[in-house]
């Protein structure tokens, strides 16, 4: 996939050459422009008075120029590419982190609700047992008059549907 990136970037960098002026700086020195098959220096058309072989010199000088250019561009874009996929992991990454913590404080709420459920249902079962045993006491030991008896009885009922309530709760959960 690297390879026909760089040859695509190649291949555009060498269609843009034929079309465009290439300036070229020879290891002489000298500052020539070139544009398809003509030679330009100083804006006057040298090409006939140039030798074949200062013309290559040119050509190969202004080949690896762009050979350069097009190895740039294909770094520049590899970069950028990676730097997309980054930029793409990180955005994946914090929708995670979130994701996460939303479980995580869901979690924690049912958490805390169990854990209320849960004392509501000690709580009211205690209650229940502390009143079925005093009651009992009181029975036995016949302390208890007729209005007594019915004020109890409305209390246990009542504690004993709390009880049932909590237990029902719970087991929702």
């Amino acid at each position: 996939m690297k390879f026909l990136k760089l040859l695509s970037v190649a291949l555009l960098v060498l269609v843009a050459s034929c079309a465009t002026k290439h300036q070229v700086i020879t290891d002489s020195g000298e500052i020539y422009q070139v544009q398809g098959d003509k030679f330009f220096s100083q804006g006057k058309e040298v090409t006939k008075s140039i030798s074949e072989e200062q013309k290559d010199n040119i050509v190969s000088t202004l080949n690896k120029k762009l050979e350069v250019d097009a190895e740039v561009a294909a770094q520049k874009a590899a970069l950028d590419q990676a730097r997309e996929q980054s930029e793409q992991i990180q955005k994946d990454a914090k929708k995670a982190q979130k994701k996460a913590k939303k479980e995580s404080e869901a979690l924690q709420k049912q958490l805390k609700t169990e854990k209320k459920a849960r004392d509501k249902y000690v709580k009211s079962r205690n209650k229940l047992n502390k009143a079925q045993s005093k009651y009992k006491r009181l029975h036995d030991r016949g302390k208890l008059s007729p209005k007594d008896e019915d004020k109890w009885a409305k209390k246990l009922k009542k504690l004993s549907s709390d009880y049932d309530k909590t237990q029902k709760q719970l087991n929702k959960l």
